[in-house]
């Protein structure tokens, strides 16, 4: 038994989660992914570093996106959805994957995408061949995508359609479950090889998954603690969000919320959402020659090199067990 989680985890863990039950989940990510050992890096940093390979989740290339999209495409079908609306970043993942799995349902799926390069390359291509309409928005004002796709629904409503949109990055209630289960997965493999963390590093941009990794924490009574990594200069906003989502994702699972204190930060945002740092292209390059694992620019990257930092600057003690979540992301790399 670790001290840092009880053998019995997965009971205390399931009381909560038979309040779900009877929610829809339409499975195309493959799962378990990889929780493997990173010991050349790992070696380099005193540290005893693992990687949950959820870039390897397959549908549409993969990427955590995928065990919320299992959740959220149900709950479109549910709702006898015939198109989709997702919204994000040209080079979105979660855009790319909501196309992916609105082309296995059959249904149509527009991408309202924001930022000024319109690059038929990485993400942008495959949600194309997908079979997206894509729409664009010009700016880098998060609010003014979401509301070119709120306009966008209610042409569509207008013209009988029945639609099912998403926010940036799918973060809802019903989204973030699929990082719930996410969490207790990794809980059990760590459990499995006898190495349970004492924290998990994340990308965080819009919170969702974030917010799933600390309802699976308090369901489970894991004693260690996720640590955000924002991605893009929005800090005290997402702490916000994130608070928000996991109170709501507690919710349905009639769980009072107890989480004291929320671990997010944000000096590896660099210049920007999308532009690497010069600490961020070194724990890519780290990682691709140490281990042979791709990072994305967005957000793994950024996640890597807040490791890398916090182990040579002593806020993770020496000898401690450290999960990164690979969030994915890697036909960014090649956009």
């Amino acid at each position: 038994m670790s001290s840092l989680i009880q053998d019995d985890f997965n009971e205390q863990a399931n009381s909560y989660l038979k309040n779900i039950e009877g929610m829809s989940r339409i499975q195309l990510s493959l799962l378990r992914t990889f929780y493997q050992n990173l010991k050349p890096i790992g070696d380099l940093l005193g540290i005893d570093l693992w990687a949950k390979r959820d870039d390897l989740t397959a549908a549409g290339f993969g990427g955590n996106k995928t065990r919320k999209m299992d959740f959220l495409l149900a709950e479109a079908l549910q709702a006898k959805a015939t198109h989709l609306i997702a919204v994000g970043s040209v080079q979105s993942n979660f855009c790319r994957i909501a196309a992916s799995y609105a082309a296995v349902a059959g249904i149509k799926c527009t991408l309202v995408l924001g930022g000024a390069q319109r690059r038929h390359t990485g993400n942008h291509l495959l949600g194309e061949m997908f079979g997206a309409e894509c729409v664009y928005v010009e700016g880098d004002n998060w609010r003014e995508w979401e509301d070119a796709a709120a306009k966008l629904e209610m042409k569509l409503l207008a013209h009988g359609e029945i639609t099912y949109r998403m926010p940036m990055g799918g973060s809802t209630p019903v989204g973030s479950i699929g990082y719930v289960l996410g969490f207790l997965e990794i809980m059990n493999q760590a459990h499995g090889v006898g190495s349970v963390p004492s924290i998990i590093y994340t990308a965080s941009s819009t919170g969702g998954t974030h917010a799933g990794l600390l309802v699976g924490q308090d369901i489970s009574g894991w004693k260690g603690y996720i640590q955000g990594v924002a991605v893009a200069p929005r800090k005290h906003q997402l702490a916000k969000e994130t608070l928000m989502l996991t109170a709501l994702t507690c919710g349905m699972l009639k769980k009072k919320p107890d989480i004291d204190v929320l671990h997010l930060d944000d000096a590896h945002v660099g210049e920007g959402y999308g532009i690497p740092s010069e600490e961020s292209k070194e724990a890519q390059l780290l990682f691709a020659r140490r281990c042979g694992i791709v990072l994305d620019n967005v957000y793994t990257a950024k996640a890597a090199a807040a490791i890398v930092a916090d182990a040579q600057s002593g806020k993770i003690p020496q000898g401690a067990t450290v999960t990164l979540l690979h969030t994915g992301g890697s036909p960014e790399v090649w956009a």
